[in-house]
């Protein structure tokens, strides 16, 4: 990743124990125009090292609007909020994300993690079914699932589990290591 002279002086302040210098520099590369959101997810980086949550907010917050579609900028926007307990702000943002992002199984477990934090177990629940059903990795789903209820003897989940595992043993040679 080539870095922006402020990024780097700021790096460099960083690594002569410069905490006023490595500041001042990132908020220069903050002001940058035309950063890209690497750019300014390597001043979140650094403003996080230095405590200084407001230039990690701001930095965050430009990355995902350079370009509001690509997801990953919009994930590691959420992660940054959340860190700083912004979880109202998470919320409100993924309202205004695309159906295609909303429906993405990254961001249904933001969403299903959002659910746990307010209480809203029925939910999280949905959200954790959802993922068992749709996504890429059905035991992300079957995680959130156990962390939320308690598996009980006859308890229909335990079979779904099974049929799961029996599967994932047959066509991942590393479950398939799994002991029985």
């Amino acid at each position: 990743m080539i870095q922006s002279s402020s990024v780097a002086s700021a790096i460099a302040a960083f690594r002569a124990r410069d905490r006023d210098g490595a500041v001042g520099q990132l908020w220069k590369a903050l002001d940058s125009v035309s950063g890209s959101g690497d750019h300014y997810l390597s001043i979140v980086d650094l403003a996080r090292e230095l405590g200084e949550v407001e230039i990690a907010l701001r930095a965050a917050d430009r990355a995902r609007d350079t370009n509001p579609s690509d997801l990953q900028l919009r994930l590691k926007y959420w992660h940054v909020l959340s860190r700083y307990n912004r979880e109202d702000e998470v919320q409100r943002d993924l309202q205004t994300s695309s159906a295609a992002q909303r429906n993405n199984p990254a961001v249904a477990e933001v969403r299903a993690t959002l659910a746990m934090e307010r209480g809203d177990f029925d939910e999280a629940m949905k959200l954790a079914r959802w993922l068992t059903a749709n996504g890429p990795f059905p035991e992300r789903g079957w995680f959130w699932l156990s962390t939320m209820k308690r598996f009980e003897r006859d308890d229909p989940d335990i079979a779904l589990m099974e049929h799961f595992i029996s599967g994932a043993r047959r066509d991942d040679p590393h479950a398939r290591s799994m002991k029985d």
